[in-house]
């Protein structure tokens, strides 16, 4: 697992290498991956909007929509491009992909639901292959590990997953990477999810709902 915590962004470098997960009766998520598209969720990117650079981009190119994104092997950024020429069968347009694979961070305190389509060339899940999806915290630590996936590839196999956070759990870091060192590169488009809202917005929620009461009166 060592290729994969080489290059990852900040906090979650130098402690990714655990495989241990953490447990809590508050919290717990799950991830699924079928065949047929997972929800769409308040936000959306497909890769595919106006304006959006191609080739290698910063880790930050999303930060206004709410998360970051960067290569497990550079934490500088990551590649956005139309690969149908080398894969036709591999997404629509656009995609993000880099080399072993992808961490995302989500802002404003997490996602509660992330979904996506996903793609490698791993192979079947097992201890040398497979589809890794991990849920980490600020610190690091893994929260909850799936690497039971085999990801679709060459036109065959499920490429949609969807993920989604219980009681307090919620997603700040995401690793999306295949499993063993001699995969190739990961690749995802449709990326949708929900934030958690804001300290401020709870209250702003709260006002709102005290002014609906009222005019109902």
């Amino acid at each position: 697992m060592n290729h994969i915590a080489s290059g990852l962004v900040s906090v979650v470098a130098a402690s990714l290498i655990m495989t241990t997960s953490t447990a809590s009766a508050s919290y717990s998520f799950s991830v699924t991956q079928t065949s047929e598209p997972a929800p769409q969720y308040a936000n959306l990117v497909t890769f595919d909007e106006p304006g959006t650079p191609t080739g290698w981009v910063p880790f930050g190119l999303y930060q206004s929509v709410g998360f970051n994104m960067a290569s497990t092997d550079d934490p500088s950024g990551f590649n956005i491009g139309d690969v149908s020429d080398a894969f036709p069968w591999l997404g629509t347009g656009n995609v993000a992909y880099a080399s072993s694979g992808l961490l995302l961070r989500f802002h404003h305190g997490g996602a509660r639901r992330v979904s996506f389509q996903g793609w490698g060339d791993a192979g079947p899940a097992g201890p040398f292959g497979g589809f890794l999806v991990w849920i980490l915290d600020e610190e690091g630590n893994v929260l909850s590990e799936y690497d039971t996936f085999t990801p679709a590839w060459d036109g065959l196999g499920n490429t949609w997953y969807n993920i989604a956070a219980y009681g307090s759990a919620r997603v700040q870091y995401l690793l999306i990477s295949n499993k063993g060192d001699e995969a190739g590169d990961t690749y995802i488009d449709n990326l949708s999810w929900s934030l958690v809202p804001a300290p401020g917005a709870f209250a702003l929620f709260a006002v709102a709902g005290l002014a609906r009461a009222r005019r109902r009166r």
